[in-house]
């Protein structure tokens, strides 16, 4: 699933839990995806929280995150 281009505003339960997988099978470890998205490294499932919030948050979040560390690593 794409999440930057088209796409529901909203995951289900099940888009989310399989997204969270094809990430994982891919990436591994989904910490940093769990920090980017909520500012905190243990809190509810993952899968939940893609769920609460919008494409658009979720975007915007990740790319909060990824400006922030390429910032402190080049800045």
């Amino acid at each position: 699933m794409e999440l930057r281009t088209g796409g529901p505003e909203r995951l289900s339960a099940d888009e989310a839990r399989a997204l969270l997988r094809e990430l994982k099978a891919v990436r591994g470890d989904l910490r940093g995806v769990r920090i980017a998205l909520t500012g905190a490294s243990k809190g509810p499932e993952l899968w939940a929280i893609l769920v609460a919030l919008s494409r658009g948050e979720t975007l915007s979040r990740a790319a909060h995150a990824l400006k922030a560390v390429s910032d402190t690593e080049f800045g």
